[in-house]
């Protein structure tokens, strides 16, 4: 179950933009994934929903954080 603020829209608009700029290495260690898939992820391939949390916690993306420039 994702939090209800986390919806597709806001994974393609915010989230998924952003992980280009972290490293593979990161974001396997966050979400428990090879670096090739985090390596892909980082491409803009869209991993399973049930990592989408993990992601925006990558970036330090949470509910009151959506309207910052920097996401």
């Amino acid at each position: 179950m994702q939090p209800a603020w986390l919806t597709e829209q806001v994974f393609s608009e915010k989230i998924q933009p952003a992980l280009a700029q972290v490293s593979a290495t990161t974001i396997a260690k966050q979400i428990g994934v090879s670096r090739w898939y985090a390596g892909r992820i980082r491409e803009g391939y869209r991993p399973h929903p049930r990592h989408w949390e993990a992601l925006a916690n990558v970036l330090g993306v949470m509910p009151g954080t959506l309207d910052n420039s920097r996401i």
